[in-house]
């Protein structure tokens, strides 16, 4: 855990708001989604029940249309005054003459014909107590005999009904794609007695259409139970569940008009059965779902959910990263803006801020910071060269010029008066020397005054030192007039002798004043000597510029090299190599003009 919390921590900000943001996301699509199961699955069960009752209802709705119809139909056939009299036609009437039974036939058939437009229908026919069925008995007349002894026959007496529907298991007849209508036919002598009844045969294929449309899942099965129990139709659909078992579990309902919502276990597998009783008939349209099935339209529900989501998640990624990449890129820029003022001191940057937000504000702040230390940067530059001047001025301050001169020109003369030519070329050298170091207060002079000034000084150390010193000079013509802050190389000749030359046994040596042009733009002198050197731990304190003064001898190596960056910029200064015990280069690079 803590190694992700460090990788986390070192990743940049882009990524941490990217995957923040993903995170956010992710935890507001897992709260979706368990809400989601949750609540949907509560209102899926709902719903399945809802709409089971409403298809339930639009079902049995069609079906009491269909046999209201047919009932119509035989209600109008039994009052029909051509039925009314076949059915009172004595059987003599037919045995004197063959020919009326034709005649009485094809009325028959002409008025079933013409009944039978109606689809629900698929055959009419009529059962006899004597007439024409007493004759011959064909597949539209029938010996009233034939249901007077059958259970639902004596039923329908007992209570006084004239409708009943049975199915041919219940007329003992072959035929078992139809289920029939009766309806009986008073006497009209003698209403409590019955001398014929109608028969409509409906096709049970058109039934088992209708509750095909009533199935909502692969596995929903629905089926018309009558009040035995019997099954008159089901829906086509294969299923596994056992209708007896169901059957078995609703008997309470089936006696009841009402429509009951009932939930049972069979086969260890867990229903939802709504049944309804279908007016004017002892059927009852029966619906059953398997709870798997309604969580498996949950299911379907959820998945679709996820599926938008999938949907959605590529246009989130694309949105997260957008807006991770745009709330840092300021911040990134802001960053490689500060990297090259830390590394390359460029201070000459401005950020555009386009807004006021934190990041705005802080471009804002960094962008005054830069300006408010170019400003100390100036004043700092300013208040150095004034500094480095007043320093120089107080030097030349310390020598009355006109004073020292006078006085040096009167040693000169009493030395000539002498005749004593080795104090006057000594005096002559000295008063050159301190013309040259006050240059008339001017601050920058010509490479060739500098060497004038540097050939005067070796004199006087020679005459000090016994002529130890051999100095030769090597600057091209074109070098010579290139204007330099004066006192630049004297003191470092002074430093080649005292902490060179004299250094060695003889404490004799040479000094080499060499200059070139770099480029036609950059000019190196080197003041080379055959000294001692200088050690490495010295050398690497000159090029940090952590030695000050050369043991009070002039001014120190510091003092040129930050004379030299004021005046030409950091382009110039002064760079010293040495190797011991056998020479010891300082270098002086500046710009010159073409």
């Amino acid at each position: 855990m803590k190694r992700v919390a460090n990788i986390f921590s070192n990743m940049s900000i882009k990524y941490k708001l990217f995957a923040s943001y993903m995170f956010v996301i992710l935890i507001s699509f897992g709260i979706f989604s368990f809400m989601n199961y949750v609540i949907v699955g509560r209102d899926v069960e709902k719903q399945a029940i809802y709409s089971s009752g409403k298809i339930v209802d639009q079902t049995a709705s069609f079906l009491e249309n269909r046999v209201s119809s047919v009932k119509n139909v035989l209600n109008i056939l039994a009052l029909d005054s051509t039925v009314q009299e076949l059915v009172n036609r004595p059987d003599d009437y037919y045995y004197e003459n063959i020919g009326n039974w034709l005649v009485d036939s094809q009325r028959f058939t002409k008025l079933f014909y013409s009944t039978c437009q109606n689809f629900d229908i698929l055959s009419i026919s009529i059962y006899m107590t004597q007439g024409l069925a007493r004759l011959s008995e064909t597949d539209s007349y029938f010996l009233f005999e034939r249901i007077e002894k059958l259970p639902w026959y004596q039923q329908m007496v007992l209570k006084g009904e004239l409708f009943a529907w049975v199915t041919p298991k219940m007329l003992n007849v072959a035929r078992k794609d139809v289920v029939s209508l009766i309806r009986l036919i008073p006497d009209p002598k003698n209403i409590s007695e019955y001398k014929a009844a109608l028969r409509a045969d409906i096709s049970i294929a058109e039934i088992e259409r209708i509750l095909n449309q009533a199935l909502f899942t692969s596995r929903t099965l629905a089926f018309i139970v009558n009040s035995n129990g019997e099954v008159v139709a089901r829906s086509l659909n294969k299923t596994n569940l056992s209708l007896g078992e169901i059957i078995k579990g609703i008997e309470k309902n089936i006696s009841s008009q009402e429509a009951n919502v009932v939930e049972m276990e069979v086969g260890g597998e867990k229903l939802l059965v709504r049944t309804r009783n279908i007016s004017d008939t002892d059927w009852y349209l029966v619906l059953v779902t398997p709870y798997k099935e309604i969580h498996e339209l949950n299911i379907k529900t959820i998945k679709q959910v996820f599926f938008m989501i999938f949907l959605i998640a590529p246009f989130t990624l694309i949105f997260a990263f957008w807006a991770a990449t745009s709330s840092t890129s300021r911040i990134k820029r802001l960053t490689h803006n500060m990297k090259k003022v830390i590394e390359k001191g460029d201070f000459n940057i401005e950020l555009d801020t386009h807004s006021q937000d934190e990041v705005g504000q802080l471009i804002y702040t960094f962008n005054y910071m830069l300006k408010k230390i170019k400003e100390l940067l100036h004043e700092q530059y300013q208040l150095g060269k004034e500094k480095k001047n007043l320093e120089l001025k107080a030097l030349q301050s310390q020598i009355n010029p006109h004073f020292l001169y006078n006085t040096l020109d009167l040693i000169n003369w009493i030395a000539i008066k002498n005749k004593n030519e080795d104090i006057s070329r000594l005096v002559t050298s000295l008063s050159q020397f301190y013309k040259l170091s006050l240059s008339k207060g001017e601050d920058v002079v010509t490479v060739e005054n500098e060497i004038e000034h540097v050939k005067a000084y070796v004199m006087i150390q020679n005459y000090r030192f016994d002529n130890c010193i051999d100095l030769k000079i090597d600057v091209p013509q074109k070098l010579l007039q290139a204007r330099i802050p004066k006192l630049t190389l004297q003191p470092l000749v002074e430093n080649s002798i005292h902490h060179g030359i004299l250094e060695k046994e003889d404490q004799k040596g040479t000094i080499i004043i060499k200059g070139e042009i770099i480029d036609g733009k950059m000019a190196a002198i080197y003041v080379i000597d055959d000294g001692v050197g200088i050690c490495e731990e010295v050398l690497e304190k000159i090029k940090k510029g952590e030695v000050e003064t050369t043991r009070g001898h002039g001014f120190g190596i510091k003092n040129i090299n930050e004379r030299l960056k004021i005046y030409f910029g950091n382009e110039a200064g002064l760079f010293y190599e040495s190797k011991i015990n056998e020479k010891t280069v300082a270098k002086v690079l500046f710009p010159v003009e073409e």
